[in-house]
């Protein structure tokens, strides 16, 4: 090891601590970022289940029906589908589009 870096004095060539090193930082972060998006995901799971039993409770109060009544919670889960799949395309078009801006050259600026 101590030959590995006295060939480097000048700091030019990577060692292989070094290269072990970054690696580590490299990992840590992706550990992180990963851990973050697993907690966002179960914060994203709570609220979720909040609001589909806060529109249920809006469903019965607006259109009392038989609580076991199937063809209201075909309705339910048909327009909730639509309602997740309109919102879900628009979010992937903005974002494909900010993409799209982010790898376009800006121009000059004087």
């Amino acid at each position: 090891m101590k030959k590995l870096v006295e060939g480097n004095k000048n700091g030019i060539l990577p060692t292989n601590l070094d290269k072990v090193k970054e690696e580590g930082r490299t990992f840590q972060k992706e550990v992180r970022d990963r851990t973050l998006g697993f907690i966002t995901a179960g914060l994203g799971l709570v609220v979720g289940l909040a609001w589909n039993d806060a529109i249920k409770a809006l469903i019965e109060y607006l259109f009392p029906l038989d609580k076991d009544s199937i063809p209201a919670k075909f309705i339910y889960a048909v327009l909730l589908s639509v309602i997740v799949v309109v919102f879900s395309t628009y979010l992937v078009r903005l974002l494909q589009r900010r993409d799209q801006e982010s790898l376009s050259p800006s121009p000059p600026r004087y």
